[in-house]
């Protein structure tokens, strides 16, 4: 197999297939290292599962990585796609620009803004091809279009409370048959992920998509003076699970003038500290911190039983078809003090998933210690699961409080709740109690972290997040990783979530995708 290449892009979601189609178009040879398969009905793929006794297969286009602090007895949980492919394997579609506020937080170079965003919000949304959700439909194939009943029951909800809810624009084509599968992989391919929309036709015109490959580290290469190429990149089969644990030299290399890490918000920095000791001139303080959970929060709410659901189900639709963006932008009349900035959206959750998540609903409160999440309580939990139970997805603005660890090329997470994180939780709590309580009369149960006190995200972004200079982020305005004095490293980008300076309130798929897109038409040898 070819060891060199023009370009060499390690991790294959959203802003690893951005760099793949782009460089190729360009007439770039190029290289795509995945670690996990192909679910994509190309040669060789793996096929999607649907149904509840057949989801082992999510231990192969899940990752998880996690720390525990002893001390404080909590978890911290980041989970990510894996496969060709990456995050938009077991994305929800939504495909959200982030509000204009969001670029006023110093955090981000003055150079990028929503304005300058724009253009290359709308390529990524042309090529994902977005759709916008609507609520009702006079065509039977618009069916795929539609708002599902979850999303007008939760709209009849907000209305009772006087509060905005809107249908979402998604990424999806008319294969899509409302199977609610969505975020376990779509076996219809209805779901317009990356591998499908960016990595196939990148393939066509000639990149070379390898999978089953675990990305040890990057080093300098030889001389380009001399006719060689400016990085190695260390790699292994990544079924060798034990391989990061000790010293390996039977490393296989790939040689490129240009390397793309877009391994994901754990990922990328992981293999950029476990590349700093060979890296000439090494790489700033800033890399695996400021890690953000995009302020994922899920509170399971009971709507009231005066509701006429009319046989309202979970499962068919969209895993998410609408949004309330109220709290983004102002508090409704009659919320209280505690508005912070973060959207509320209705969430499918497979039942097995939320039996595990779930407190039963005429449980005791968490102050009594007893939440019957298993037993008795559980089954009358799965009683109330067909109309009555909806799981409230919360993005925000959260305090950037974790932090990316590398041991021997093992990454471990931590998060910390900084007074800014636990002012957004209980601003959406305070919100779920407003609109589902105050409005309508149901009941806002406990969420995990008031159950266990564990801390997860599902949109982790920021870890190498871009900065105007090297003592605020990992990467400057153009995606180049820094050095530790300040200058770049020529030719070694980060394009995924981890380069977003800052929560950006909502799901996090096209910003990802925006900055890769700005990020290739400014590179050298991509311009003009």
């Amino acid at each position: 197999m070819n060891s060199s290449f023009d370009v060499c892009v390690i991790g294959s979601g959203f802003g690893g297939g951005v760099a793949a189609l782009r460089s190729t178009e360009t007439g770039a040879s190029v290289v795509v290292l995945e670690q996990g398969t192909r679910w994509d009905g190309r040669a060789g793929s793996s096929t999607f599962q649907q149904t509840q006794g057949d989801l082992g297969y999510l231990t192969d286009i899940l990752s998880l990585t996690a720390g525990y602090d002893l001390d404080r007895s909590q978890a911290s949980i980041v989970v990510g796609g894996r496969g060709l492919g990456g995050g938009s394997l077991v994305y929800s579609m939504v495909s959200l620009r982030a509000p204009s506020f969001v670029f006023d937080d110093p955090a981000w170079p003055t150079e990028v803004t929503r304005a300058e965003l724009d253009p290359f919000y709308g390529r990524a949304e042309e090529q994902l091809g977005v759709t916008q959700i609507q609520w009702t439909g006079s065509h039977p194939e618009d069916d795929f279009r539609m708002a599902s009943k979850r999303d007008a029951a939760f709209a009849l909800a907000c209305e009772n409370a006087g509060v905005s809810c809107d249908p979402v624009p998604v990424a999806i084509n008319d294969q899509c048959g409302n199977l609610g599968w969505c975020t376990t992989g779509c076996i219809r391919h209805g779901k317009n992920s990356v591998d499908l929309r960016y990595l196939q036709p990148a393939e066509d015109l000639g990149a070379e998509l390898r999978t089953g490959i675990r990305v040890v580290a990057v080093e300098a290469g030889t001389s380009v003076a001399t006719g060689g190429r400016r990085w190695r990149v260390l790699h292994k089969p990544a079924a060798d699970q034990f391989a990061d644990l000790v010293p390996t030299t039977n490393l296989s290399v790939i040689e490129a003038d240009t390397v793309v890490l877009a391994a994901g918000a754990v990922g990328s920095p992981n293999i950029l500290l476990s590349s700093a000791p060979n890296l000439r001139g090494g790489i700033s303080g800033q890399v695996g911190r400021n890690l953000s959970r995009s302020g994922d929060m899920l509170i399971p709410v009971v709507l009231p039983d005066s509701f006429d659901l009319d046989g309202l189900e979970m499962m068919p639709g969209k895993i998410i078809g609408s949004c309330s963006f109220q709290y983004l932008f102002e508090p409704p009349p009659g919320f209280g003090p505690n508005w912070q900035r973060f959207i509320i959206q209705p969430m499918m959750v497979l039942p097995a998933l939320s039996a595990m998540l779930v407190a039963d609903p005429d449980g005791v409160t968490p102050e009594g210690g007893d939440m019957r999440q298993f037993g008795v309580g559980q089954k009358h939990l799965m009683e109330k699961w067909g109309s009555r139970l909806l799981h409230l997805g919360i993005m925000g603005v959260d305090g950037m409080d974790g932090i990316v660890y590398s041991t021997a090329g093992v990454p471990t997470v931590s998060f910390n709740n900084s007074p800014a994180t636990n002012a957004l939780f209980e601003g959406a709590r305070a919100a779920a109690r407003h609109i589902i309580e105050t409005g309508n009369g149901g009941k806002v149960l406990p969420t995990w972290d008031q159950l266990h006190g564990d801390n997860f995200t599902i949109h982790p972004l920021g870890s190498c997040r871009m900065a105007s200079g090297h003592e605020q982020g990992g990467i400057d305005p153009q995606c180049r990783v820094y050095r530790a004095d300040g200058t770049v490293h020529d030719g070694l980008y980060v394009m995924d979530a981890s380069a977003i300076s800052s929560p950006i309130a909502v799901n996090t798929s096209l910003t990802t995708a925006a900055i890769a897109e700005r990020a290739m038409a400014l590179m050298p040898a991509m311009a003009g």
